[in-house]
């Protein structure tokens, strides 16, 4: 079962990270048709990864 996020994922493409904090973060997902989708994230665990 996918969730809502991968249905905008989809349908939007990848989102823009709006803002965040230690308790929550928002995404924005630019649709067709200047639709803009928000997802309001409550965070429960934050982990920090690095790339090379």
């Amino acid at each position: 079962m996918t969730s809502t996020l991968d249905q905008l994922a989809i349908v939007c493409g990848q989102p823009v990270l709006v803002s965040y904090s230690t308790k929550r973060a928002i995404l924005k997902f630019q649709a067709i048709e200047n639709y803009v989708y928000e997802a309001e994230i409550q965070v429960t665990r934050v982990a920090w990864t690095t790339t090379t």
